[in-house]
């Protein structure tokens, strides 16, 4: 257990090294995306915690290892998939923080990713002046959520997240007959839940 620990906090470590650097390159990429999902969250919120329990449970982890690394990695991907979609597309009254905080610090998040690849040269010029711009004003902020609206990117990152989502539930799925069945059933619904309860 101790060992579990250790390497999820040296991989969290990483993940922040990656989420840095990801802000600091021009276009990241979906994988680079990706990975930072999954050093930076899936591995100590999800995989960490089932391969805990698991030694918990008597059971080595390392049985079932490439199965728990994919789970956690699409939960983790769908989860800061709607972290990410929430920060622009989200109500703020809802989420209790305001919108657009991504935007003004720079992060090369799904959202901005999902923007720019939608825009015209027009629209990403509003984009890129907001991205990183800490006085960023909320007329700007809605003004490119209004442009993220016009070109269909919410309903892209929802339909992005579901799909994550599934993929995980069936790999948790695949868990029967060797788990039990309240355990598989709640791993199955997890990651659906996680994407639907803020939208």
């Amino acid at each position: 257990m101790v060992e579990v620990q250790t390497r999820t906090a040296a991989d969290t470590f990483v993940g922040q090294i990656i989420d840095v650097e990801r802000d600091f390159t021009d276009a990241a990429d979906t994988e680079m995306l990706h990975c930072v999902a999954d050093y930076k969250s899936a591995r100590y919120s999800i995989l960490a915690p089932l391969q805990l329990g698991l030694l918990a449970a008597g059971e080595h982890p390392a049985h079932a290892e490439k199965e728990l690394r994919e789970y956690a990695r699409l939960v983790g991907i769908s989860g800061q998939m709607r972290d990410d979609y929430l920060d622009l597309f989200g109500d703020a009254a809802v989420m209790g923080k305001p919108c657009g905080t991504d935007l003004r610090d720079g992060k090369h998040s799904y959202t901005v990713r999902a923007l720019l690849a939608a825009v015209d040269d027009d629209e990403r010029r509003v984009v890129q002046a907001a991205l990183g711009d800490p006085s960023c004003t909320l007329e700007t902020i809605a003004a490119v959520r209004e442009i993220g609206e016009r070109r269909g990117v919410p309903d892209s990152m929802r339909a992005d997240m579901r799909r994550y989502a599934q993929q995980a539930s069936a790999v948790a799925a695949g868990w029967r007959p060797r788990w039990r069945e309240e355990a598989v059933t709640f791993f199955e619904l997890l990651p659906l839940w996680s994407v639907e309860r803020t939208m």
